[in-house]
């Protein structure tokens, strides 16, 4: 690949093909853009989309840890505060992620949108290629980690979202589906290596329909299984604000 381009780790909602393609090709739709833009192509290449995708790398990172740290305050008295998943360094822990080619332009659009985080290089010997063609040692590999100064844990002030959660799983559960995954291994490989989730003490359901969100939300139930499965079950708890 030219020169130009270096590459990101995504590791929460960056997991998610639309939140990529929405920031990088400056679109202002749905997440059923590709869906919709199906029935009209004069509104976008949708072919040079989807060859995009099949850049994307699909990895292990070695000595990072995803956590609930990253504070979202914007400052106003309307937006309410939220906590975002963010990862630092950390020896001998391991995130799943997905690795993509960004240009110039397009890295100025993801470093204003990651404006919370601090963008480091990431050793190429810690990735470890689980689909996709091999990386060139000599590339640039970044990452947003969080800047220890703003850390923090889920609070009533800060509070873990479902919809945020929406996002990033239903990212995963597409990448199960192009590794042919039967059991969601890479979603659940997610959950479980993503860390402070406060014993749900501090987890907000603002779903739009939370009594119905099959309706609106597509594999809704299924990320709900996975939740409860994996994370609801070791708490012992349905806690929900």
């Amino acid at each position: 690949m030219a020169n130009n381009y270096v590459y990101i780790i995504g590791y929460g909602s960056l997991l998610n093909f639309n939140s990529i393609e929405k920031t990088i090709f400056n679109l202002n739709v749905n997440e059923d853009y590709i869906h919709l833009l199906k029935q009209n192509f004069n509104n976008l290449n949708i072919n040079k989309i989807l060859l995009y995708e099949k850049k994307i790398r699909i990895a292990y990172v070695k000595n990072l840890k995803r956590s609930f740290c990253v504070p979202i305050n914007y400052k106003n008295k309307i937006t309410n505060s939220w906590i975002s998943l963010g990862t630092y360094q950390k020896k001998n822990a391991i995130i799943n992620c997905t690795i993509f080619p960004v240009n110039k332009n397009q890295l100025i659009e993801l470093d204003s949108r990651e404006k919370y985080y601090k963008k480091i290089e990431i050793n190429y010997n810690d990735i470890q290629i689980i689909k996709g063609d091999k990386l060139n040692n000599k590339i640039k590999i970044f990452c947003y980690i969080i800047d220890k100064k703003l850390f923090k844990k889920p609070s009533l002030k800060y509070p873990i979202l479902q919809s945020y959660i929406d996002i990033c799983i239903k990212g995963c559960l597409y990448i199960d589906f192009i590794l042919k995954n039967k059991n969601f291994e890479f979603t659940i490989k997610f959950i479980q290596n993503t860390y402070n989730w406060k014993k749900l003490k501090y987890w907000i359901n603002d779903r739009i329909y939370s009594r119905r969100p099959y309706h609106y939300i597509n594999n809704s139930l299924i990320i709900d299984k996975l939740l409860t499965n994996y994370i609801f079950k070791k708490y012992n708890s349905t806690i929900i604000l």
